[in-house]
């Protein structure tokens, strides 16, 4: 895989939601970008928390 075939900002932010005394606790992983046939995803994972349970949450980039 190559980044020089992906467009610069990515089509979702890649989270980790944990719970703790105060609700909910968003963690930022990393980001996904369609693939250019519109068939799946490209992530990349900037960390990987300590905790983690397998489960990622994926939601849109809201346009600037």
């Amino acid at each position: 895989m190559t980044d020089q075939t992906q467009k610069k900002t990515p089509d979702f932010n890649v989270f980790h939601v944990t719970k703790d005394e105060q609700g909910d606790r968003w963690i930022k992983l990393g980001a996904a970008w369609n693939n250019q046939d519109g068939l799946g995803l490209n992530i990349r994972m900037d960390s990987i928390p300590f905790d983690f349970d397998g489960k990622l949450v994926l939601r849109s980039v809201k346009p600037s």
